[in-house]
């Protein structure tokens, strides 16, 4: 079973004289945190089982070989680099204290364990097993701290993993569970982000801003939730809305905090899609929802939310959708939670905190080094953006620490491409990851040697507590986030520029809303081409899949292919960008957000720019209009929107190819 919409399902034991909807709004409830709507069930499908009696019989695992006594077999195996005889036993013939002494097979009905040479396999009085290395043969691990900093990282890892998992699988629109706009962190206790799963660059940098800020003005307690999406306290755009959930021991005290933050498709504003290039402040965006409890005690309450999305000046068009995305970000860190207490429980929270400090440790200490090994000095750069505001980045590099001073961009812009900290932190510790080129979670402790300035501008716009005295966002989480990874890649010469846009494509009206980011070429480096036809940077999403698009939203896919040649040459070629049109069944309103429609992707060393993306609107008459990189207009049914995306600049002079 499950609800309409979702593609989770329950499996329900359906047993005589019970009521399966009762079972499963049970069992939803627990795994969920939250009752669901019993009029939105639906059976997936019934499964039956008949099956005759198992007779009890002696399994045998391996081929006829030499049996001796009745406790084991002997086979040969290839064991420390030779065949040895081996001998196989059955955990059910063996007393508890005995050992086993490798080259060895352990069997029982649902496993089967190898013991190797120089092992030894203890039983327990519990009928576990203790494998160790033999004192003759001991396995020394030259730095077995290190090991134990991996081993808790992919402990974190999947447990965040796990929470997009629940996120994408109980997520009722096409933006989260389809092309998977969200993301999830584990912060310790300060609000420092430890480990992410591998999802939105731009969302992932400014989490641990987001819940510093909360915390500034709220007291944590146990069992709650907190919702916003302001960007005055470290949100990036409306759209995208975070949830809080901290983490206590078993004594109260707060050890960490679990997040979430997902893309909404519609969050009111003047525009459908809540990206309208036309909007003069923060409250024509959408709904501006202020750091908000939305659970106490573990019962959620979405109330006053619902008020905010119904009642404000520009409210949302899919309040619906919107409170099922949000109990499907709730059902997240609950998730999380459950699993963060389940490790709790197995290592004690002194020895998790622990490995929360030595994962940001190890960043900090890494980047120290190859920070060192730079050489001192100053390293600049300067990118615009298609309409000329100026992105400057002025690096200094003094021993193992780095000062990075960005520029105003002339002042707060006049439209939408105004970005918060909380974005330019995201790039920045984006840079950082990929400059050290290190296998590690994205983490916080490397920001720890870098000293960031930000004057009041484009970059640090004021914020009003009235929204309608506040300057727009929306364009400045996506498109200049993407450019400010442009400067700084360009400062430190790591790659040639990518497309360098998100390439945002917003349509709706008043029955659907629709938003997606669409590839294009990334940049070439020493030693690679640039790949054709991906997101780059900042934006980790998928595309919408041509069936879900046509089944769900009012446009036919007349084409999606690699723009072929619109990369770079060089030594290494950039990649290509793609070509998308789109058909429209219905009359829409349309919204684009691009860049690198005036400015070209730059190359280096020699390697040519990729070429820059176009979009043009091809009428019913058969006539064409070429559009702005920033654009809003009204289409009509059977009007065409065609949108060639940027490619990535080239590495080296072509001719040495």
């Amino acid at each position: 079973m499950r609800l309409i919409g979702q593609e989770a399902s329950i499996d329900v034991d359906w047993v005589s004289d019970s009521d399966p909807q009762k079972l499963f709004l049970e069992r939803y409830s627990s795994i969920f945190g939250y009752l669901p709507d019993p009029n939105l069930i639906e059976v997936v499908s019934y499964r039956v089982v008949v099956s005759p009696p198992t007779p009890t019989q002696e399994m045998e695992s391996f081929p006829a070989g030499v049996l001796i006594g009745e406790s084991f077999k002997c086979i040969n195996s290839f064991s420390g680099g030779a065949w040895r005889e081996t001998n196989v036993y059955k955990m059910d013939d063996l007393e508890p204290g005995v050992q086993v002494i490798g080259p060895a097979i352990i069997q029982d009905p649902f496993s089967t364990l190898f013991v190797d040479v120089g092992w030894v396999a203890s039983l327990g009085s519990l009928g576990t097993l203790r494998l160790r290395a033999r004192d003759d043969q001991r396995v020394r691990v030259k730095n077995t701290r290190e090991v134990e900093i991996e081993l808790f990282s992919n402990r974190f890892q999947t447990l965040v993993d796990g929470m997009g998992i629940r996120l994408m699988r109980t997520a009722l629109s096409t933006n989260v569970k389809d092309r998977l706009d969200f993301s999830c962190g584990l912060l310790d206790a300060d609000g420092c982000l430890v480990v992410n799963a591998p999802h939105i660059p731009v969302h992932l940098g400014a989490l641990g801003m987001c819940v510093r800020k909360v915390s500034e003005t709220h007291t944590w307690l146990p069992g709650e939730m907190v919702v916003t999406n302001h960007p005055g306290v470290g949100g990036s755009h409306l759209p995208d809305v975070t949830i809080i959930c901290p983490i206590f021991s078993g004594t109260n005290i707060l050890i960490g905090f679990l997040v979430n933050r997902a893309h909404h498709a519609e969050m009111g504003g003047i525009a459908p899609g809540s990206m309208p290039p036309a909007a003069c402040s923060l409250a024509e965006e959408g709904v501006v929802i202020p750091p908000t409890v939305i659970m106490s005690d573990g019962i959620l309450n979405l109330d006053a939310i619902e008020v905010l999305l119904s009642e404000g000046v520009y409210p949302s068009r899919r309040i619906a959708e919107n409170l099922a995305d949000l109990k499907a970000q709730v059902a997240a860190n609950i998730k999380g939670q459950q699993d963060f207490n389940q490790l709790i429980k197995e290592c004690g929270s002194g020895l998790v905190c622990g490995f929360m400090k030595a994962i940001q440790d190890r960043a900090e200490v890494s980047l120290r080094r190859k920070l060192s090994e730079f050489k001192d000095g100053r390293y600049r750069a300067i990118q615009h953006l298609d309409d000329g505001t100026p992105l400057q980045v002025d690096a200094v590099i003094d021993g193992d620490s780095m000062t990075l001073q960005f520029g105003d961009g002339g002042g707060v812009h006049p439209n939408n491409f105004n970005a918060t900290p909380g974005i330019v932190y995201s790039a920045v510790i984006y840079f950082l990851r990929v400059w050290l080129n290190e296998a590690m979670p994205l983490n916080e402790g490397l920001l720890r040697p870098v000293t960031i300035g930000l004057p009041i501008g484009l970059l640090n716009p004021p914020f009003d507590r009235d929204p309608r005295k506040c300057p727009p966002v929306v364009a400045g989480n996506v498109e200049t986030s993407q450019r400010l990874v442009d400067t700084l890649f360009l400062a430190f010469e790591v790659a040639a520029c990518s497309q360098g846009t998100m390439n945002n494509l917003i349509f709706g009206n008043e029955c659907v809303s629709f938003y997606e980011t669409i590839a294009g070429g990334a940049g070439a480096g020493e030693g690679f081409d640039g790949a054709s036809g991906v997101h780059v940077h900042m934006t980790n999403t998928g595309i919408t899949d041509p069936e879900l698009l046509e089944y769900k939203f009012p446009v036919k896919l007349r084409e999606f292919s690699i723009r072929k040649g619109s990369g770079g040459e060089g030594l290494f070629r950039g990649g290509d960008g793609v070509i998308r049109e789109l058909e429209f069944t219905e009359s829409v309103s349309l919204s684009l957000l691009t860049q690198h429609r005036i400015e070209t992707p730059y190359g280096l060393h020699g390697g040519a720019p990729g070429k820059i993306g176009e979009q043009w609107l091809m009428l019913g008459d058969g006539s064409t209009r070429r559009l702005q990189p920033t654009d809003s207009l009204l289409v009509e049914a059977g009007e065409r929107l065609r949108i060639l995306t940027p490619g990535g600049g080239g590495w080296g002079f072509p001719g040495s190819r």
